[in-house]
């Protein structure tokens, strides 16, 4: 299906050569050239993305992201800044906006860039249409004393931000509880990203993770933004993060500490606000008393920790 596209910028030649790129790419694109008649043409039809120019006549593109923020229905954006604005662009940025553009923007990295935004879009889509569907689907029952405690642990720990590191025996139903966790938490109406950790090779952890630009290296045919951008404003789950080689540890480490994520073949770093769940059915005390896990990274993601009784513990349920 066709992606609407709203184009705001106030220069007649950029309106008219992106939205023809955008038609080649079977899109659907709608011209505008200020911010007032950007927010009627969302107010009065479903727009996919919006790519917005900061310069505007009037009301400015950084203005429009302020008053919108907060809107649940606004769409994604993409903002599109010239040289001497890049403050601005990574101001857009912090106020919600997907990615920034400079100019003048090649054909090849406008549809790039287009197609990246727009994964996010349709995983937000399809995370909206599944969150309730997952909801009743993941309910937790249980009337043994461990239970109880268990239940009691989730709705205390939820509503923060902080990390979680749950642990149990295979089958005790870690990733329910991090479902549970997240779906309690005010982040519920956002993103919930699930890695498996030994499911990814060493060599393309980082790219996978922290995404790449069309070109960073062979195969790499177009932009990919990484599970922390996808999960940005939600929740990533980390799941098996004892299996996760020291080499990645030390990368998924400086994310944590700094919340900033490295795209490979971009010079410029991006913040990201990313609750992270890890679990693991390793004991990793002993793992780090045997040199393959880093206790500086333990210590990042168990601010909160919950071990998940085991199936014996719980014969009553």
């Amino acid at each position: 299906m066709a992606s609407r596209i709203l184009i705001v910028d106030d220069e007649p030649n950029i309106l008219t050569s992106f939205a023809s790129l955008l038609r080649d790419e079977g899109h659907l694109p709608i011209t505008v050239s200020s911010a007032e008649e950007a927010s009627k043409e969302c107010a009065r039809r479903t727009v996919d993305l919006i790519l917005l120019d900061l310069q505007l006549p009037g009301k400015s593109g950084l203005d429009f992201l302020r008053e919108s923020r907060n809107d649940l229905t606004t769409p994604k954006t993409l903002v599109i800044s010239g040289q001497a604005e890049i403050a601005d662009a990574l101001e857009a940025v912090r106020l919600g906006a997907i990615d920034f553009l400079e100019k003048p923007v090649p054909p090849e990295k406008l549809i790039a860039s287009v197609s990246a935004a727009l994964t996010l879009v349709s995983a937000e889509k399809q995370r909206t249409m599944l969150v309730n569907e997952i909801d009743e689907s993941s309910r937790m029952v249980g009337e043994s004393p461990v239970m109880g405690k268990l239940l009691h642990t989730i709705s205390q720990v939820a509503p923060s931000d902080a990390a979680v590191l749950i642990t149990g025996e295979n089958g005790t139903g870690k990733e329910l509880v991090a479902t549970r966790l997240y779906l309690q938490s005010k982040r519920r109406n956002k993103p919930f990203v699930r890695v498996n950790c030994p499911g990814i090779p060493e060599t393309l952890f980082e790219s996978e993770l922290f995404g790449y630009t069309k070109g960073a290296f062979t195969g790499a045919v177009k932009d990919y933004p990484g599970r922390f951008v996808i999960a940005d404003s939600g929740t990533l789950l980390l799941d098996e993060i004892g299996d996760l080689p020291l080499s990645c540890q030390a990368k998924l480490l400086r994310v944590l500490e700094t919340g900033e994520v490295e795209t490979l073949g971009r010079s410029e770093s991006r913040q990201v606000d990313v609750r992270v769940f890890c679990a693991t059915n390793h004991d990793l005390g002993q793992l780090i008393a045997e040199g393959k896990f880093r206790e500086d990274h333990l210590y990042r993601i168990s601010v909160f920790a919950i071990e998940v009784p085991s199936l014996s513990a719980r014969v009553d349920d």
